[in-house]
């Protein structure tokens, strides 16, 4: 039931029949160690995934059967995928503008990597697992489970924020900050996967990686924009302009891939970033428009001096909101 539901793309059954899988596994588990001399099978045993997170072909889309005939493989598969299902639940409800139920599956998925890098994935490399971090998917390795939840924290405060501004009226100062530590957090999630499974982000999908630079920019240019909005309410006037032409800048396409902006990409029909065009233009229209309308008051009425940069001391510090929880079903 398992496989035929990830091979669906249901990801509500894969998290459920995950969910049942795994205390059937685990009990074998456990008999294997408490019991080894009268653990014997007719067969060698081979238990074989498909990582969904990496892939092994042209620009890392589709990866290769990797199997193994530890126990402790399967059951962190099966974990790993309860934490895919609970991510795809997530990007389901957000599409749906349920983002309270989209900050929850996020947060599980979150729970769950933690769960495999700081407590399973250890106890596998105590029990004497000889299976290099490279023959195995990412899934499987303690950085990238890290950084996985790194990035799954991320996307539950980004669902948080986007419920708190559907409110009546909008904390900006508080914003700005919760934005930043998004940003922060898909900025761990890179740094986590270079320094601590290099190999494995080399294998990331080229797409997936285009993504996560235009969230980083996206959300420094929220950061930038809401710190403005809060500036000007406080009188700083020549101060939030500066910060809102920083915002708006970081939302232009950038001149090279190790410039800050957005990914090229985005303008591309052939490109999964490109359903993201029309938003990411009416942001840009929306900045535009503010901007005249608050050079205009600068020019005119408040005369403040517009700063040339923005001052380090201005920008907003990240704030990261969503806590990790034990996974209930550890």
């Amino acid at each position: 039931a398992l496989a035929t539901s990830l091979t669906s793309g249901d990801a509500r059954g894969s998290k459920a029949n995950a969910l049942r899988y795994l205390p059937l596994i685990r009990r074998l588990l456990m008999s294997c160690e408490v019991q080894p001399d009268t653990a014997v099978l007719d067969e060698r045993l081979s238990f074989m995934w498909r990582g969904a997170l990496e892939g092994d072909g042209p620009g890392g889309e589709r990866g290769k059967v990797r199997s193994s005939q530890a126990l402790m493989y399967e059951v962190t598969m099966a974990v790993a995928s309860a934490a895919v299902a609970s991510a795809a639940l997530g990007c389901e409800a957000s599409q749906r503008g349920d983002f309270v139920e989209a900050t929850k599956s996020f947060k599980e998925a979150a729970d769950i990597m933690n769960h495999l890098h700081s407590e399973h994935l250890p106890q596998w490399v105590s029990l004497g697992s000889t299976s290099a971090s490279s023959d195995l998917p990412i899934e499987c390795t303690a950085g990238g489970c890290k950084a996985y939840e790194s990035i799954f924290r991320a996307h539950a405060q980004q669902m948080a924020v986007a419920k708190a501004l559907e409110g009546a009226t909008v904390n900006y100062s508080l914003s700005a900050k919760l934005c930043a530590g998004v940003k922060e957090q898909v900025e761990d999630f890179v740094r986590v996967l270079r320094s601590e499974g290099a190999v494995h982000y080399c294998r990331l999908p080229a797409s997936y990686l285009k993504y996560v630079a235009f969230q980083t920019a996206l959300q420094d240019s929220l950061s930038l924009y809401f710190v403005s909005r809060a500036s000007w309410s406080k009188g700083q006037y020549g101060l939030a302009l500066a910060q809102l032409y920083s915002a708006r800048s970081l939302l232009s396409v950038r001149a090279s891939v190790t410039s800050p902006g957005i990914p090229e990409d985005v303008e591309s029909s052939r490109s999964a970033l490109n359903v993201l065009l029309p938003d990411l233009n009416s942001l840009r229209s929306h900045c535009d428009a503010l901007a005249a309308s608050w050079k205009r008051d600068v020019d005119t009425v408040y005369f403040d001096k517009i700063p040339e940069t923005v001052p380090a001391s201005s920008r907003p510090k990240g704030v990261k909101m969503v806590k990790v929880d034990r996974w209930a079903h550890a």
